[in-house]
């Protein structure tokens, strides 16, 4: 989905620079099997994108302690939403 783009573009530009989480996110979004599972409603969208959100904000923690509690609240997210991952 769009939403697991911005997250990885995030989370990418946050580890090393803006050209490398455009690039990231451009390969990610030609993905093939990204864009057949992303147009079913799976749960392991939902997965994807908490996992994903929740490692920026653990991530962006280091910096900003804020961050963390948002990380911890999305890791659970994630994990709730498919305990079996």
């Amino acid at each position: 989905s769009i939403l697991t783009l911005v997250a990885v573009y995030l989370c990418t530009k946050d580890l090393y620079d803006h050209r490398k989480g455009l690039a990231l996110t451009a390969i990610m979004a030609m993905q093939p099997v990204l864009i057949i599972m992303t147009s079913h409603s799976f749960s392991e969208n939902i997965v994807v994108l908490t996992y994903i959100t929740a490692v920026w904000a653990i991530l962006r923690g280091f910096k900003q302690q804020r961050y963390l509690l948002l990380g911890g609240f999305l890791a659970g997210l994630s994990y709730l939403s498919r305990s079996d991952v």
